[in-house]
């Protein structure tokens, strides 16, 4: 009824003034620059088309340049991206992990991708020590120190792969290919994280002459968790979205789903007020129409409602301060 009360006090005599739903942007998505990521996976160089394709969408598009990592700076956003952490290493510390937990935890979106062969190549440390998973940990999904091979799907080679095997999931939608022109890691899933894109019949997963996955275990180049009221995604290769392959078969579409999935959470509908009829554009006319609706059969409503109560003698002080 507070409702109702509040509809007719903007709609009474005298005042023109209506309520109208306004859509918010899409979504805030923070890309993290604070660990040394690999040059071409700044959204200012290497992942600037994806960053104006997220742009062209709605969604405000933002980079942390300067650490350290706080649920502070999150909470600010839907979702934050870690892409392609490189050297020289700097590892996340307890709080910054702790942090991101937090935020994933409170509805918030996280979004990874890591090469695992080429941290172990460059960084010359374990591959555990990847930032990338030492969060990944967390939500039972790391990139392992290896390459993804197809010697039938492929771009020029065995050891870039395309992919076409794909789960029934939201980042999926829509999917029929997706691959780069480098060499993806498989990634280790466990727990509730489960593989959204993986390698077919055919394909196989080895760092120089170990197997991780050998020929018909379907390597995972891509998983997905909830965590709490959050998602998170994590993909093997981030030049999956770098500006030479962001066109390339699905990898476009791919990017925007995982995007939409991660922020679908904090997705919300803002009431503003406009000011006068008169002052409403065309844009706007059909929300005004709406809202002077509502009005009229919230006034027809209460109207009833207040006659009933009369009739049947029933109104009480309590029950006008339940009502308004």
């Amino acid at each position: 009824m507070l409702v109702l009360f509040a509809i007719l006090t903007l709609t009474g005599a005298g005042s023109n003034t209506l309520l109208a739903a306004q859509p918010q942007p899409r979504g805030s998505i923070l890309f993290d620059e604070t660990l040394n990521e690999y040059g071409e996976s700044r959204i200012g160089s290497g992942y600037a088309g994806l960053a104006r394709e997220l742009r062209s969408l709605g969604y405000a598009v933002d980079a942390l340049t300067q650490g350290p990592i706080t649920y502070e700076k999150l909470s600010q956003y839907d979702a934050f991206t870690i892409m392609a952490p490189f050297t020289p290493p700097r590892s996340l510390t307890t709080d910054e992990i702790d942090a991101i937990r937090r935020f994933v935890s409170a509805e918030g979106g996280l979004f990874m991708a890591a090469v695992g062969w080429s941290w172990v190549s460059y960084a010359k440390v374990d591959i555990a020590s990847n930032p990338a998973n030492q969060i990944g940990s967390v939500f039972g999904i790391v990139v392992n120190d290896d390459v993804i091979y197809d010697p039938t799907d492929n771009v020029g080679g065995p050891s870039a792969p395309t992919f076409h095997q794909f789960a029934n999931h939201p980042v999926a939608t829509g999917l029929h290919r997706i691959g780069i022109e480098g060499e993806p890691s498989s990634l280790s899933v466990r727990g509730d994280a489960k593989p959204v894109v993986w390698g077919d019949d055919d394909s196989y997963a080895r760092s120089s002459s170990t197997y991780t996955y050998r020929v018909g275990a379907h390597p995972p180049f891509a998983a997905a968790v909830e965590f709490g009221g959050g998602r998170v995604v994590y993909v093997g290769h981030d030049g999956v979205f770098h500006d030479r392959n962001l066109y390339k078969y699905d990898n476009l579409r791919f990017a925007l789903n995982i995007f939409g999935w991660l922020v679908q959470t904090k997705r919300t509908t803002t009431v503003t007020l406009i000011q006068t009829v008169t002052d409403v554009t065309t844009e706007h006319s059909v929300s005004t129409l709406a809202s002077a609706s509502v009005a009229l059969a919230a006034f027809a409503f209460l109207g009833g409602y207040l006659l009933a109560r009369k009739r049947r003698n029933k109104h009480t002080v309590d029950d006008d301060t339940k009502i308004w």
